[in-house]
């Protein structure tokens, strides 16, 4: 089943689904000593033995399955709040605001990464900003 896999297209084995169908043939045994061959630790922290066979896939799938791209995630979310949003008490605080003087948001630093870096900041307090005039 690891010579599958090692032959396998990338594209084929970049979702959880594919990569359980490939390690969840493989006995403990091999688990293990993929883990060990990849640098993924399986020995208990505490105490002596190795961790079980499941935990083992879902670390092991957790490292190499695709994630979502930064770029989709903030595609993906609204430009203007929603109700989620408007009553999330998280992200708008209203407990202690009575509407007296102006709310605080987040400030824009000098220094960033990246113009990428730049741009989501920009995003994500025109999004406060827009929560915050609803």
């Amino acid at each position: 089943s690891l010579q599958l896999l090692a032959l396998s297209n990338l594209s084929s084995i970049e979702n959880r689904e594919d990569l359980m169908s490939h390690f969840r043939p493989l006995e403990h045994q091999e688990i293990i000593r993929l883990c060990e061959f990849l640098n993924v630790r399986y020995h208990k922290l505490v105490g002596d033995g190795v961790y079980e066979k499941e935990f083992l896939l879902e670390v092991l799938i957790g490292k190499f399955e695709r994630r979502v791209s930064q770029i989709d995630a903030i595609n993906a979310l609204p430009l203007y709040p929603d109700e989620n949003t408007l009553f999330d008490d998280a992200v708008v605080t209203t407990q202690f605001y009575s509407g007296d003087s102006p709310l605080a948001l987040p400030k824009l630093n000098l220094q960033f990464l990246t113009i990428h870096d730049y741009l989501l900041r920009n995003f994500n307090l025109f999004r406060l900003e827009s929560t915050y005039e609803i």
